[in-house]
């Protein structure tokens, strides 16, 4: 990274960490909180699958082609910050409007201002490719839990017609939709963490900073030990530190870019121990009652409750987050590897009435 653009990073986070004292988030970003866990390459590489892995989740991504005029072409893995915003933006579009058809604008232009990035040449060329690449990409989520393995297969985006050049060099029209597949939307749907978009435009410039923020917004809240969680360079490394061949160039940027992280996330309690960091519990970046869910094993059919079920369990828990609870039920359940109840709505109303009986919501 240049000086300049360590320059614009710090003046963008600086900017974004003053507008947070002085404004609420206007609209909350989302992304599944699997991807939270572990990211997307940061680096280019000429690799045709990538595996990133920590305690019991994991993700692997393989590389697609794309079909020119003279065949099919390999396309490279999306990596940097560019596939992490646009995953972000399809995923609150599709929370937002509970749709997986996504409305990206009719040009080009217009989709690149929606994500805060630069419709310069040079960045109009490496936003196409890495679309491409993200375009075509299959991914595999997983969630291992008490030797219970849960998988999903998608490719996140199932349609999407690719923009073209005319004949003399002008960027032409592109359509104004694209399609979530079925499973990636399902498990989106059940598994958002929303996020603070001033926070997301300030670290757009750094795929690390980015990563430890959606790390921070999805673990730090769930975390029940007042006196912390202490994590290892050596734990970190492998959720982070892929990129990087020496253990020292890894714990100064990563150092560096919680720095950046936490200057756009101010209530996050987290401090550097002996031999690595410590996580406290810390309210999310944005509002309890915004969340949608706040675990990633993905749901399982005999766990789903009724809409009705998720109203009732207003008046058994008041003042509780319904979808919170509903997160917490399905963990338990699966920690405890019960068998599937025969009356899940019964099941979840009962089990919430014990679980919340003389506790101030949280």
């Amino acid at each position: 990274m240049t000086d300049s653009n360590v320059t614009r990073l710090q003046k963008r986070i600086a900017n974004a960490a003053y507008d947070m004292m002085e404004a609420d988030s206007e609209s909350i970003v989302y992304l599944h909180a699997l991807l939270c866990h572990v990211g997307l390459p940061r680096r280019q590489t000429d690799a045709r699958a990538f595996e990133r892995a920590s305690g019991g989740a994991g993700i692997r991504i393989e590389a697609g082609s794309v079909l020119r005029s003279k065949g099919w072409v390999p396309a490279p893995l999306p990596y940097g910050t560019k596939p992490r915003l646009v995953l972000m933006h399809l995923c609150a579009e599709a929370v937002r409007t509970k749709s997986p058809e996504i409305d990206i604008g009719h040009s080009l232009n217009d989709f690149l201002a929606k994500l805060g990035i630069d419709n310069n040449g040079r960045a109009y060329g490496r936003f196409r490719s890495q679309m491409e690449a993200l375009a075509v990409c299959r991914m595999q989520f997983g969630f291992v839990t008490n030797e219970r393995s849960v998988m999903i297969n998608t490719q996140p985006i199932s349609q999407f017609e690719a923009w073209v050049k005319h004949d003399h060099g002008t960027p032409g029209l592109w359509p104004g939709a694209l399609s979530l597949s079925a499973e990636f939307y399902q498990a989106l749907i059940d598994h958002a963490v929303p996020l603070d978009p001033r926070a997301i435009s300030a670290l757009q410039g750094s795929a690390l900073s980015l990563d430890i923020y959606t790390w921070l917004a999805h673990r730090l809240c769930r975390i029940r030990k007042d006196n912390g969680i202490p994590l290892y360079w050596k734990n970190l490394r492998d959720q982070f530190g892929q990129e990087y061949k020496e253990s020292k160039d890894f714990k100064r940027e990563f150092l560096k870019s919680m720095s950046n992280a936490l200057s756009v996330y101010p209530d996050a309690k987290v401090e550097q121990v002996t031999g690595g960091i410590k996580l406290y519990p810390s309210p999310p970046p944005i509002k309890k009652n915004s969340v949608v869910v706040k675990s990633f094993p993905t749901s399982i059919p005999s766990l789903n409750v009724s809409e009705k079920a998720l109203e009732t369990v207003r008046l058994v828990a008041p003042g509780w987050d319904k979808y919170a609870l509903l997160a917490d039920w399905r963990e338990w359940h699966l920690n405890k590897d019960l068998v599937s109840p025969t009356n899940p709505d019964k099941a979840f109303l009962a089990w919430a009435k014990k679980y919340t009986k003389g506790k101030a919501p949280i």
